[in-house]
């Protein structure tokens, strides 16, 4: 499987990061002893757009497909909003959102 270096380097770079604050700011804050990752969970991601499907791909090959979530939460307007209005239960698409979240706690049972 090929992968170009900017999706690579991008994922590396995110994984890194987000690896140092995990050290600065929850293991480091709280004195954890250790902290146990669940796996990868690919967010907001179009369909079928070929920067994510690389993206992910790359993500595969870089991580493990078995450490990577089989949900994908997909780019959904209403998750967007929920950043300005917090999580709302009032309609088909706030059901729409919980639904995609459930399936990942599904996966981790």
């Amino acid at each position: 499987m090929s992968y170009s270096f900017t999706n690579t380097r991008a994922l590396l770079q995110g994984a890194e990061a987000f690896i140092k604050y995990i050290q600065n700011e929850v293991i480091n804050t709280f004195n954890a002893p250790t902290l146990e990752v669940l796996g990868i969970l690919p967010v907001l991601l179009k369909n079928n757009a070929p920067v994510d499907n690389s993206t992910l791909e790359s993500a595969y090959e870089i991580f493990g497909k078995e450490n990577i979530f089989k949900t994908i939460i997909k780019n959904m307007e209403r998750l967007k909003r929920y950043d300005v209005t917090g999580v709302t239960f009032n309609d088909q698409f706030d059901k729409k959102v919980q639904l995609v979240y459930s399936e990942v706690v599904n996966e981790i049972n």
